[in-house]
Formats: C-alpha cells, sequence, structure tokens
C-alpha cells in the first residue's frame, strides 16, 4: 500500500535498526523527520515515475501496519526498472519480501517493463537469496565502487548486479517445481559438453 503520514514513526524506527543499515544505502540514525520529508516526496507521486524513486509500503495483512518498503527506480522510458527492498527486523524469515517484492516485479513487467535489476552489497546473503529465489541471475560484481557516508568515514564496498528480463521472469514461473521422477548418470561426451558447461549455481550456493 502506499506510505501514510502516521507511518513515519516505524519507517524511522526500521531504518534505524543498525544491522538494517549495515548493508543499506543510508547512515544510522535515521531520524523521524526525514522519514517525514521520504513520505511527503512520495505522496507527491501517482506511482512509478521514469527517473525518480518511488516507495510502496508492505503492511500487515491484519493490523495495516507498515512492516517495509519496495521502491523502484524507472529508467530507459519504463524499460527498465531497479529496485530496492527493506524488512523490519521482527517481519524477516517469513518469506513476506520474497512475496513482495514478486509481486511488485510481476507488476512492473505486466506494465511493460522489459528488464528489472537490482544491486546489494555482497554480504547481504538474505538479499541475495530473495532475488535468487524470484529468478534473478548475477550479472557481475564492482569492485570497491560503493559508498556510504562521508569522508574520511565514508564505509566503501563492492557492489553486485542481479538482472532479470521478462522473458526470464516467465520460464522462472514456468519452471518445473517437482523433482524430476528420474535421475540417472550419464557419460559426459563432446555432444553433452555445452550442456554441462551451460550450468550454473546461485552466488548463494556456491558460498
Amino acid at each position: 500500500r502506499r506510505f501514510r503520514g502516521d507511518d513515519a514513526e516505524v519507517l524511522a524506527a526500521y531504518r534505524s535498526d543498525p544491522a538494517t543499515s549495515e548493508l543499506q544505502s543510508w547512515t544510522v540514525p535515521y531520524p523521524r523527520e526525514r522519514a517525514e520529508r521520504l513520505i511527503a516526496e512520495q505522496d507527491g507521486l501517482a506511482g512509478p515515475t521514469d527517473g525518480q524513486w518511488f516507495s510502496i509500503g508492505i503492511a500487515d495483512l491484519v493490523t495495516d501496519e507498515l512492516i517495509g518498503d519496495v521502491a523502484t527506480n524507472v529508467e530507459w522510458g519504463g524499460n527498465s526498472v531497479e529496485i530496492g527492498y527493506t524488512l523490519a527486523p521482527a517481519a524477516r524469515g517469513h518469506g513476506i519480501v520474497t512475496e513482495a517484492v514478486g509481486a511488485v516485479v510481476d507488476a512492473l513487467i505486466g506494465g511493460g517493463a522489459r528488464r528489472v535489476r537490482a544491486e546489494t552489497h555482497p554480504d547481504n546473503v538474505a538479499s541475495l537469496r530473495v532475488l535468487e529465489r524470484l529468478g534473478f541471475d548475477e550479472e557481475g560484481t564492482d569492485v570497491g565502487a560503493y559508498w556510504v557516508g562521508d569522508p574520511p568515514d565514508e564505509i566503501v564496498s563492492d557492489n553486485v548486479r542481479y538482472g532479470m528480463t521478462a522473458e526470464r521472469r516467465k520460464a522462472w514461473l514456468d519452471r518445473p517445481l517437482q523433482p524430476p521422477a528420474e535421475v540417472t548418470l550419464v557419460e559426459l561426451t563432446n555432444d553433452s559438453a555445452r550442456t554441462y558447461g551451460g550450468l550454473a549455481t546461485h552466488r548463494t550456493q556456491r558460498a
């Protein structure tokens, strides 16, 4: 749902959590006044807007209390969208953010986006797993390319890039979810080498 004025305290609280901010793009504390400004800025947008970050709240289905948010940054005239997401510590571990981000991704693609991308800290394993569960592919790492804070105390880290096309998302949703009925060992030959070479694991699986 859209942010409301009374969400400011909750928004400021979970963005001020040190464990949350450590792998995000802001420093703590995240004051209520900053949350109020963000909510006011978002209130002026009708929805995802080319060249601007638009955030939508994740709310508890029963209480309607804000528990997180998903942000979108529309690029290239709507053809590509960058996403980001945050969830309050108490709400983690239940698949909520995976469901929420997946819903936003599908809405973006349904609205004409041809590609969705995300960037995250390489140590943010929970975030990496969300992207992998949704069908995103790791596209590379920008070494020493992300700065948070101001000199001389700024924090510099690598930046992992993930991306997914509309076609990739459809194929991911259509993939078989049941294990194969039979598994056999076959000889690796010149004919099967190309298929073997195309097999890959996710970043978190390799770790």
